[in-house]
């Protein structure tokens, strides 16, 4: 067999062999955000939407109009957003191999590619879903393969510049990065006197994607979305999204905001397999810091390695790409990042490893890394497999859960509870980041959005606010996210008009999603005392019944149950909260109390048991006089362990008071001494709604309330 035809040979079973591995671990794993988004807007496209018009996003169209194409030739299957991942891994696979062969004739250009193929098992799950970032990841490796074969053909030059058009209609960063790497490449490493046209053909590629793109919203009249949503939007976004790049030295140590955030810098695979939560051995923190180095090492060592001699055209192309790959880990530099640049920043050490003369050595290195790699995915996959699930998630998503949170019943139950009580196609609202859950259920968003979006949050309030008035179920996830923001500060409106208008279903499932059901009008928001807790006055109760101020201040807690808890410290005999504020007309006192378990930033609280929530008030100059008051028993209350606390204000209207919530106890408190009220409020009462007028809107939270001067001897029980 000649040369050539071994090598496409070759290169076909590592096109084979990328797509088999993928194809492996597609069964696995559902993604409720990333593979949720794409889904889900393609199939409201595929229903005749129009993206940036009548959909939110602001990454850019290429991945959403390639699946809506595949949806429409083969149907709205997760099988077949998945299949085309395959289709794809299995090609810049053999992408992978071609290049590295072209830089060395030994077997590490096998271990290149043995690593890319493994990449769906080693960095499990992110390569064997449908998502933008790998979609531009796999069209950036073969646009660095059309730049190599570009050196001598115009038309593969040319094909390059298209697929970096791909590229940057994917994922906008790294396009624009690549575009500038390869070009400048290119044009460097062309013949003299060809320069010119190397660069204006691959150009020219790309420029002839962005007319076709830019014709094309034009005659759909959306050009002016494209643009808010490409351009303008994403250049309004600040460090919400942010995250530190991990500390390299000291090895085995964290920084301790690292530390904390550990979950989302550890490998995928490792925190399926140990409880990062309880500890992270220095072992285990050496090697994450090491696989964070990789991308720079591999950079660095590049430019040295040039001290050896020429290198390759296919080398600098691929440093091209890798160094293009660098920015996209900032500002969020978390795993789900790294696993993007991780394949490319291997496959660099191994272009630039140096192996010993001998043949006899070279193959042996090789065949030993080879089969060590071999082994490692084959035990790392079967594991997965055994540590899966059956799929549960009803016919739209057969899909066998992995992770501890999607094995639990929660999602599944939630999936089934809303497939049974909905009609295909209604509306219903998906709160915080899981829009996997309307593709699963058959249903339809009221709303163009899929997750919440930063930078527009008035926009979004108001059209969300005006949504939730068509739809009769809304889940929400209690995964709140108390490193980055809470949905209560990323659209408070959204988040009051939960807690007026929605209440906790029945057969609600247990777990981290909760689905609401539209009940009664509770009454529209005069006063958020959780909004106001900066004002009030936190107390402990000690053994013998004097109140002083707490050592340290509460952690604020994550939503529960929709409701938000409003926590402060208690020792012995309980502690609370004091607010110095006016009593507005026709007011009532609403919260819950009872909710077993709270999440806050670094820890999970349990609320002490055998305890009262009170509610007392005392006007300016009077006693205090407790008004409202509900046991907390030692066994779970209803749903979500919340039951209602309510007391009529309206006899103190215009009135200053204060007002005072406390949880007591008759026997001492044993630690961890935290309790806590859910979304306490003055709201209007609903009994009142009648004569002053129905409410059609959701108001300011902060309305009619004076603060006070906070003084120690403001606690002493009057």
């Amino acid at each position: 067999m000649s040369e050539p035809a071994l090598h496409r040979l070759t290169t076909a079973t590592w096109i084979l062999t990328g797509a088999a591995i993928c194809g492996w671990m597609l069964p696995l794993e559902p993604n409720l955000l990333e593979e949720g988004i794409a889904l889900h807007l393609s199939q409201r496209m595929l229903q005749g939407e129009h993206l940036f018009r009548d959909l939110a996003s602001f990454t850019g169209p290429f991945p959403f109009e390639l699946l809506t194409l595949l949806f429409r030739v083969f149907g709205d299957d997760i099988v077949v957003a998945r299949a085309a991942v395959a289709v794809m891994q299995g090609a810049a696979c053999g992408a992978v191999f071609s290049l590295a062969r072209s830089i060395r004739q030994d077997s590490l250009a096998h271990v290149a590619a043995a690593f890319f193929a493994a990449a769906p098992v080693l960095l499990f799950p992110l390569f064997s879903l449908y998502f933008y970032s790998l979609v531009a990841l796999h069209l950036a490796i073969l646009a660095t393969w059309a730049a190599w074969r570009g050196m001598a053909s115009p038309s593969m030059a040319w094909t390059a510049g298209l697929l970096v058009g791909c590229v940057a209609l994917s994922k906008q960063n790294f396009g624009l990065a690549l575009a500038a790497t390869l070009f400048t490449a290119m044009v460097a490493l062309a013949r003299p006197g060809l320069r010119l046209r190397q660069g204006a053909v691959f150009a020219a590629g790309g420029a002839t994607l962005a007319i076709a793109t830019l014709g094309l919203y034009a005659w759909r009249g959306d050009l002016a979305p494209l643009w808010r949503s490409l351009v303008t939007l994403p250049l309004s976004f600040t460090a919400t999204f942010g995250s530190p790049y991990p500390n390299l030295w000291p090895p085995g140590v964290f920084d301790e905001g690292v530390f904390i955030d550990r979950a989302r810098y550890v490998p995928r695979v490792y925190s399926l397999r140990f409880d990062i939560v309880q500890g992270m051995g220095a072992s285990a923190i050496l090697w994450t810091q090491a696989l964070y180095a990789t991308p720079l090492l591999a950079l660095a060592i590049t430019p040295l390695a040039r001290g050896r001699g020429p290198l390759a055209p296919g080398l600098w192309l691929h440093s091209a790409l890798l160094l293009a790959l660098i920015p996209t880990l900032f500002p969020r530099t978390d795993w789900g990042h790294l696993v993007y640049v991780l394949p490319s920043a291997v496959i660099q050490l191994c272009l630039l490893a140096q192996l010993p003369a001998s043949k006899r050595w070279r193959v042996g290195v090789a065949a030993a890394l080879l089969t060590g790699l071999s082994v490692t995915t084959a035990v790392t996959g079967d594991w997965l497999w055994r540590l899966s699930s059956p799929a549960r998630f009803g016919p739209r998503l057969p899909i066998r859960p992995v992770g501890d949170m999607l094995r639990a019943p929660t999602l599944g139950q939630a999936i089934a509870a809303l497939r049974a009580r909905v009609h295909p196609g209604e509306p219903i609202f998906v709160a915080r980041a899981e829009p996997l859950i309307y593709f699963a259920t058959d249903t339809s968003n009221p709303t163009p959005y899929s997750g919440v979006i930063p930078g527009i949050r008035d926009e979004q309030e108001e059209t969300i606010v005006e949504a939730l008035g068509r739809v009769r179920f809304a889940a929400m996830s209690d995964i709140d996210q108390p490193l980055f923001t809470y949905y209560s500060d990323e659209l408070p409106a959204v988040q009051s008009h939960l807690e007026r208008h929605f209440h906790v279903a029945p057969g609600n499932p247990d777990g981290w999603l909760t689905l609401l059901e539209r009940g009664r009008d509770r009454g529209a928001t005069l006063v958020d005392l959780f909004d106001q807790r900066a004002e009030g006055t936190p107390f402990v109760r000690r053994a013998d019944g004097a109140l002083e101020a707490p050592d340290r201040p509460a952690p604020r807690l994550a939503t529960r149950y929709n409701r938000r808890p409003l926590a402060w410290r208690v020792d012995a005999r309980g502690g609370g909260m004091d607010f110095d504020l006016t009593i507005p007309p026709d007011a009532e006192f609403q919260s819950s109390v009872g909710l077993r378990q709270a999440i806050g930033l670094t820890a999970v609280y349990d609320h002490p048991t055998a305890v009262y929530a009170t509610v007392s008030l005392a006007p300016e100059g009077g006693r205090l006089q407790e008004i409202a008051r509900r046991r907390i028993p030692s066994r779970a209350g209803g749903p979500g362990g919340w039951q209602p606390l309510v007391a009529d204000l309206s006899r103190w209207a215009g009135q200053r008071v204060t007002l005072r919530l406390e949880v007591r106890s008759d026997e001492p408190i044993a630690a961890p001494r935290l309790a806590w009220f859910g979304s306490p409020r003055l709201a209007r009462s609903p009994n009142a709604q009648g004569r002053s007028g129905a409410v059609g809107r959701v108001p300011s939270r902060r309305h009619d309330v004076d603060g006070g001067p906070r003084t120690k001897d403001r606690l002493d029980d009057r």
